[in-house]
């Protein structure tokens, strides 16, 4: 992860940059901190601070993205160790984590949100054809609804 020039990110090939990069892999890993400091050889506290400096350098939107594919790797990681056992009937218990994991893994990418529905189209149809005025219908409809919020 680097400097963002003219729109385009350059890589941060410093000893720092660098450093900071490994921090987000092992993270990313699910690595401590404190595992982390000892691979990279700095203190727990430094490594935290790299992840931290790196994620502040990155716009909000590219540190959601961020978040959200290190724990998609996370989960992911949790399904391949269970795997095995849960398919093979070693361990039942490990059916019903692999089960917690996949709905983490639908929840984290929206998979389960409600969709919404824009039932203005489907009010003016039916007043239309109810010989209503669709504008005032559609007007009353999302009074009431407002009402009952």
């Amino acid at each position: 992860m680097g400097k963002v020039n003219n729109g385009r990110r350059q890589e941060d090939d410093s000893p720092v940059g660098i450093r900071r990069a490994m921090v987000l892999k092992k993270r990313g890993e699910g690595k401590s901190f404190r595992q982390i400091g000892q691979e990279l050889g700095v203190s727990h506290v430094q490594a935290r601070e790299d992840l931290l400096s790196l994620s502040r350098s990155l716009p909000i939107e590219e540190q959601l993205e961020l978040e959200l594919a290190t724990d998609l790797h996370r989960v992911d990681e949790l399904i391949k160790s269970y795997w095995e056992d849960a398919t093979e009937g070693k361990n039942l218990d490990a059916g019903n984590f692999i089960l917690r994991c996949l709905d983490r893994r639908a929840k984290l990418l929206g998979l389960d949100a409600p969709k919404k529905i824009d039932i203005r189209a489907i009010v003016e149809n039916w007043a239309i054809r109810e010989g209503f005025d669709p504008q005032l219908t559609v007007e009353v409809m999302q009074g009431l609804l407002t009402g009952v919020g």
